[in-house]
């Protein structure tokens, strides 16, 4: 009787089991894809170029371009290609937060999937070319690898506009 007992309470055990596995599982696979979709945008093989912006203090320009119908992601990263190599001609900076660690590695992502040429003065095998790209996460750095700090928050330390209020990276897909 003991035996069956516990045999019944096993089984019992197990069903329960099974049936919260189910749910568990529906749970961790509903999280997993969320947090997929959060990143999607920011992987050169899930992403895809929207717009992209910069301001020339030679001529005091800003420039958006934003997808469109004139405007592809293929012309907009062409139209990239072409800015970067009028800069290093010059030679000229291009300065951004964070371009190494993300900007450049991903529209040379999606270049590449795209066929669109990226010069070959951009990336050597091993680093970017640092004589046209500055980055302004890296100088703030100093020289210590892995030290991320915010835009943001630079720019409140030194009392310049920074971010819209209420907003944050994780937006960025959804924006």
């Amino acid at each position: 009787e003991k035996i069956a007992a516990k045999v019944e309470a096993s089984r019992k055990k197990h069903a329960a089991e099974i049936i919260a596995f189910d749910k568990t599982a529906k749970e961790a696979e509903a999280e997993y894809w969320e947090t997929i979709m959060d990143k999607a945008a920011l992987n050169p093989l899930t992403g895809h170029v929207l717009a992209i912006g910069y301001h020339s203090t030679e001529t005091g320009n800003t420039v958006i371009v934003m997808e469109d119908d004139k405007n592809t992601e293929v012309e907009m990263l062409k139209m990239f290609w072409k800015q970067y190599l009028a800069c290093f001609h010059k030679p000229r900076k291009m300065i951004g937060h964070n371009v190494v660690g993300f900007d450049f590695p991903f529209f040379m992502g999606r270049s590449w999937i795209l066929g669109v040429e990226v010069p070959s003065q951009v990336f050597d095998g091993r680093y970017l070319d640092r004589a046209t790209i500055a980055d302004t996460m890296l100088h703030w750095a100093c020289g210590q690898h892995g030290k991320f700090t915010k835009l943001d928050t630079i720019c409140k330390a030194m009392n310049v506009k920074g971010k819209m209020p209420g907003m944050d990276g994780k937006d960025f897909g959804r924006v």
